[in-house]
């Protein structure tokens, strides 16, 4: 991989949309997709402390490594690169990306698009790295967020839990439109990429200095075996009921819980407030009720997830 392809970097709260827009943009000739490099941070910190045959089997153990599937010959070709010490953490980075590209034979792009909710958590150390990276922060409603990662093996079990976690995680791409320019950074809402595809996509085509393309509407991206019953709507047609089903799976008292919990956040984002006036917090039953079922569905999860790692890694 030459080293002017540079990465574009999508990033979020999960379950915002990020797997989603990734798969639009790998539908242009001049985007490549990446999966989830989720095991990127510490593979830059091995890099700064230790180069050594100990920190390569961290990082070739890495579950997210694994998910990868690369073949034979390119893990020990990384692997050498990886105890090369002469390689910058950049190029090794690339290394990694170039590493499925070969899975995928192609060679046209232009960038490698990694989209990793987390990245934004972590913009400061990529922007060092990559200081003509470009970066999307993607934002979505957080009750619809929430409606999203409750039933999945992963993430906050109840409404209560998922408030501040979306908040938190919002947080880091709200901070980083601060730090960097126009030109470097774009916020996308996921309501506007379904309602409005054709108009966003333009304008991320124009962020990125590409031409729009029709086939971007449908989008093109090999899942890795590990996520796909995550994103079981990706390359489908898009879905434009599913913005608002989080109305229908929670309860009123569920809904004012959630605004109560976020303060003005959604209406910050644009978002429109079910519960109008004066929220009420939680009572002492509701906080224990939660605080229990959060509790016991972690330890459900926990073999849902180790089941689910078991049979794909």
């Amino acid at each position: 991989m030459n080293s002017d392809k540079n990465p574009v970097f999508i990033g979020g709260c999960d379950r915002s949309g990020t797997t989603l827009l990734a798969s639009l943009l790998g539908a242009h000739p001049d985007c490549l997709v990446v999966p989830e490099f989720q095991f990127k941070i510490d593979l830059i910190h091995a890099c700064k402390k230790e180069r050594s045959e100990v920190a390569w089997d961290f990082i070739s153990n890495n579950k997210r490594f694994k998910i990868w599937e690369l073949h034979s010959e390119n893990v020990l070709y990384l692997k050498k690169r990886f105890l090369d010490k002469s390689v910058t953490v950049s190029e090794l980075i690339i290394d990694f990306a170039d590493s499925y590209l070969r899975k995928t034979q192609s060679d046209t792009f232009k960038f490698w698009i990694d989209h990793t909710p987390v990245n934004l958590r972590f913009s400061s150390t990529l922007h060092e790295i990559y200081p003509h990276a470009k970066f999307i922060h993607i934002v979505r409603d957080g009750r619809a967020i929430a409606r999203s990662v409750i039933p999945l093996d992963w993430g906050p079990n109840t409404i209560t839990a998922s408030a501040p976690w979306w908040l938190s995680n919002l947080a880091y791409g709200l901070l980083l439109e601060t730090q960097l320019s126009q030109f470097s950074v774009l916020r996308v809402s996921y309501e506007e990429l379904i309602l409005s595809s054709e108009a966003t996509l333009k304008q991320i085509s124009q962020f990125l200095s590409i031409e729009y393309r029709s086939e971007m509407l449908t989008g093109h991206f090999d899942l890795p075996t590990y996520t796909v019953n995550q994103h079981q709507l990706v390359g489908k047609e898009l879905e434009k009921s599913r913005i608002n089903a989080w109305e229908d799976y929670f309860s009123s008292r569920q809904v004012e819980i959630f605004e109560n919990l976020t303060g003005d956040m959604l209406v910050l984002l644009g978002y429109e407030l079910k519960c109008q006036g004066i929220t009420t917090g939680l009572s002492r039953s509701e906080r224990f009720k939660y605080i229990t079922t959060e509790y016991f569905q972690k330890q459900i999860n926990k073999v849902r997830h180790r089941k689910r790692a078991y049979r794909y890694l």
